[in-house]
């Protein structure tokens, strides 16, 4: 068996610890494909089949690495635990008979209207679980059917091929886990070779110059009863903030995330009382096309608040 090893505080991999999903620090389902991948010495020219995650990794806080056991026999590679009691992940692979055709770059034009820009975008996909760090935002704008990347210094093959996969999650309304692809197929082997877009030519298909990821297979969680938009969408973070948050956005998120908002009397802050009289505004009401209006409860009110 050979060892793969993820070194968590050094670049390039350090950034993994910016993969966080829905409050744990995984190891990304196209870090699986890497470490088969390195089994070949990172061949060009290479076609990896029937890629299957058996068991995610969640990486522990105090880990300093993330390692794992290569097993080969012929052209079957599986990735178990150092004990040998966890299989990771498992593919065939071969080299390619029939390489496929390369696809064309697409043509990047930002003023078309169903451009979003990756900000816009990786607060959307928070919602649904996705809570990647900064260093793992590589994404600069994307549509349906293609996806820019940054020239991002922390870039590396793991979180290249995961900005590519996060092109499908741009219509997506539910978390989803990737748990196999059909076919890969690696051109190229060099990321200063790579180039910084992808294209998604069919729904579980993306691809471009040096990496085709084809039959992708997803796993959701049910699908959430309100479907947020990504234009123009903005994000607040939970905790304290020293930054100030602008009234009538705040007001604007209130409408539109609270079924019910109270507020106490008296109202000793200014930016109470602004927050207060936005509620009451029609206008702001219609643009988020909320249902309840803000109540206003004495302080010595027994009347509860209800349900945010």
């Amino acid at each position: 068996a050979q060892t793969v090893t993820y070194d968590l505080t050094q670049n390039p991999w350090k950034t993994l610890r910016d993969h966080v999903i829905r409050g744990q620090n995984l190891f990304p389902a196209v870090g699986f494909v890497h470490a088969l991948w390195s089994g070949t010495s990172f061949m060009c020219n290479l076609e990896m089949l029937n890629f299957r995650i058996h068991t995610p990794l969640v990486i522990s806080e105090i880990a300093k690495t993330v390692q794992m056991c290569l097993h080969k026999a012929g052209p079957n590679m599986e990735l178990w635990d150092n004990d040998g009691k966890i299989r990771y992940a498992s593919a065939y692979v071969q080299v390619s008979k029939s390489p496929p055709s390369a696809y064309p770059a697409p043509h990047k034009d930002k003023d078309i209207s169903s451009i979003f820009e990756g900000m816009q975008f990786y607060n959307h996909i928070r919602r649904l679980g996705y809570e990647y760090g900064t260093n793992y935002q590589l994404i600069d704008c994307l549509n349906l059917k293609e996806a820019y990347f940054g020239k991002m210094p922390s870039l590396n093959w793991i979180s290249y091929m995961d900005a590519m996969l996060h092109l499908h999650l741009v219509d997506g309304n539910s978390f989803g886990y990737p748990i196999g692809i059909d076919k890969i197929f690696f051109r190229e082997n060099s990321l200063s070779h790579a180039p910084l877009w992808a294209v998604r030519p069919e729904c579980n298909t993306i691809a471009n110059d040096a990496i085709l990821l084809q039959g992708l297979r997803m796993e959701y969680l049910p699908v959430q009863t309100h479907t947020y938009s990504i234009h123009q969408e903005t994000f607040i973070e939970y905790g304290e903030s020293d930054t100030a948050i602008d009234i009538k956005l705040l007001a604007s998120l209130i409408c539109r995330e609270s079924r019910v908002f109270s507020l106490y009397q008296p109202l000793v802050s200014n930016d109470l009382l602004e927050l207060a009289d936005l509620l009451r505004d029609s206008k702001i009401m219609a643009e988020n096309e909320a249902k309840v209006a803000p109540i206003i409860l004495s302080e010595y009110s027994n009347i509860d608040v209800g349900e945010e």
